[in-house]
């Protein structure tokens, strides 16, 4: 059977990119950002018990997260949903200091680890060409790869009421150039079950002929391809990964076996976690002459140009220490959104599919779309050195916009703010990281949010207000009733099977449900911060049981008074 897929890849609206997987606009705005040049499973998860937080009022106390984390590994596909007992409210608890933020989206940080090496453009083949590598023996990712079925994306996205889509698909480790005929191998395939296809670029990968521009190629498809021989030809270059998915009313198929033959499949420097040492990833990377190179680690695939991962890895990187980063930092994001690998109830458990964090043109500096976090250039020290990645807002950031709960409770005005409730998350793994080598999360941040707070009501606005200004109430609810309270949110709105399409039905189901969430009546507290409750909302929060014993918006946050 013989393929040929021609594309120039997928069109662009200005600045907002086109979700191929929902067929939707699915607009992550970015400060300042969204530039786009034209042509353009294991983790720690955090048990959390409402029995654990107690009532109190006031500030000092003890952490609400209780026991030790447990590391887990979710499972291949979400089980059949079983129902869980509610837990009960969480109440008030006194909480310590936290930790303050890393440095702004707005603003590239200094780069303290080795600086990237500037050459002239690498060689990328033209039609009808490729690029053979040297040895090809350094290369040890085998071209038989037996490849396990993954849930399809959108609807893990939709179990978890995520904003975006992670990766469906796998690496394989190879690069085909354009009109190349790919020789392809399929086995394992069922009668009547799913059948793998063969996907050919990186979402908005970085040119490295044309660096203010992403390659042509983006996720094109050839297939599905049955069991037997198969011939595969694009009219554009790119690595290749494997898709291979069910529905979510089908049974996970058993894996399918993949085998690239001949030439036109050329490795790339492969790092595959608890597989490769950094000796053979230095190695790969100074042998390639294909200019891509890849991670798989157990929780994100990380893609850029190899001149640049090399720069690192000479300089000392040790690639499981990366990966682990990246795995500690989906896992925090994944416990912040009440995620557990031992939830009753499978909405509450991680997905096994995992972002992409990619190394993007020269144009941006760094946004969020499907399957991928896309960081510039300019500052790509972030995606392959260590230090910088413990301190890099932009890719917690980036990756906590694939987390927003949109379709329920994030509303427009704030879409800038509730990112960063997966964003501290994540800087909280770094707590000795010093206030003075941040720029947000200052003790003048707080005092800037009390200067709002002590405006009559009538002149505040919350949906007008500085970003940071309005994440200090989203992180006093967490000061107040501990990480909990994000915890049960999260749980609540995946289990509501609502999608609210107006803005002020999101705004309202947030505020209603924060306050059945705690079972605190919160309207001093919205109307306070200016979110201006309507006459609906004020009704449902009534009902909630309890009264605000003490005035939370005078919750210290950010190592204020």
């Amino acid at each position: 059977m013989r393929f040929a897929v021609f594309a120039v890849g997928i069109p662009l609206v200005v600045g907002v990119p086109w979700d191929v997987v929902s067929g939707k606009q699915r607009a992550v705005k970015e400060v300042k950002r969204w530039i786009f040049a034209p042509g353009n499973a294991n983790g720690m998860n955090f048990v959390w018990s409402t029995d654990d937080l107690k009532p109190k009022a006031g500030s000092a106390g003890q952490d609400s997260v209780k026991g030790k984390p447990v590391v887990e590994a979710p499972p291949a596909a979400p089980p059949a949903a079983a129902p869980a007992a509610p837990p009960q409210n969480p109440q008030p608890v006194a909480r310590p200091t936290p930790a303050l933020l890393a440095k702004p989206i707005e603003e590239a940080p200094p780069v303290s680890g080795p600086k990237p090496v500037v050459e002239g453009p690498p060689a990328v083949p033209g039609d009808g060409e490729r690029l053979g590598q040297g040895q090809e023996s350094k290369f040890a990712h085998p071209r038989t790869i037996k490849v396990a079925a993954l849930p399809n994306n959108e609807d893990e996205r939709q179990r978890l009421n995520q904003n975006l889509v992670w990766a469906d698909f796998h690496p394989t480790g190879f690069y085909v150039g354009a009109r190349q005929v790919l020789k392809v191998k399929v086995s394992g395939v069922r009668d009547n079950g799913p059948q793998p296809e063969i996907l050919v670029g990186t979402p908005n990968l970085i040119d490295p002929a044309r660096p203010f521009q992403d390659m042509r190629a983006m996720l094109v498809p050839s297939g599905p391809l049955g069991n037997g021989d198969h011939d595969v030809e694009n009219d554009v270059d790119g690595i290749i990964y494997i898709r291979y998915v069910y529905g979510r009313d089908q049974e996970a198929p058993p894996p399918v076996s993949v085998t690239l033959e001949g030439d036109a499949a050329q490795p790339i420097p492969l790092f595959r976690q608890g597989v490769t040492t950094d000796e053979e990833w230095v190695d790969m990377l100074r042998e390639t002459k294909v200019p891509f190179a890849e991670h798989v680690g157990e929780r994100v695939i990380l893609t850029g140009l190899k001149r640049d991962a090399l720069v690192y890895a000479e300089r000392g990187q040790k690639q499981e220490e990366l990966l682990n980063r990246y795995k500690a930092i989906i896992a925090a994001q994944d416990a912040i959104s009440g995620l557990r690998a031992d939830a009753a109830d499978a909405r509450d458990r991680p997905s096994p599919l995992r972002p992409m964090v990619v190394q993007t043109n020269r144009m941006v500096y760094a946004n969020a779309w499907s399957w991928r976090a896309a960081i510039g250039q300019s500052t790509i020290s972030d995606i392959w050195w260590q230090p910088e990645l413990e301190r890099s807002w932009k890719i917690w950031h980036e990756l906590g916009h694939h987390r927003q709960h949109s379709p329920t409770w994030s509303w427009e005005a704030v879409a800038e703010v509730t990112v960063n409730i997966y964003t501290l998350a994540a800087r909280r793994l770094v707590p000795e990281i010093p206030s003075s080598e941040t720029e947000h999360g200052t003790v003048e941040e707080w005092n800037k949010a009390k200067r709002y707070l002590e405006q009559g009501r009538q002149f505040k606005d919350f949906d007008r207000a500085d970003l940071i200004v309005m994440l200090v109430m989203f992180e006093q609810l967490r000061e107040v009733f501990g990480d909990g309270f994000y915890h049960e949110l999260h749980r609540r709105s995946r289990a509501e099977p609502v999608q609210y399409e107006g803005e002020a039905d999101k705004k309202h189901h947030f505020m209603a449900l924060a306050a059945n969430v705690t079972g605190h009546d919160l309207t001093p507290f919205f109307e306070t911060w200016g979110l201006r409750p309507e006459g609906r909302t004020v009704e449902e929060m009534a009902r909630q049981p309890q009264k605000m014993g003490w005035d939370f918006s005078q919750q210290p946050v950010f190592g204020g008074e």
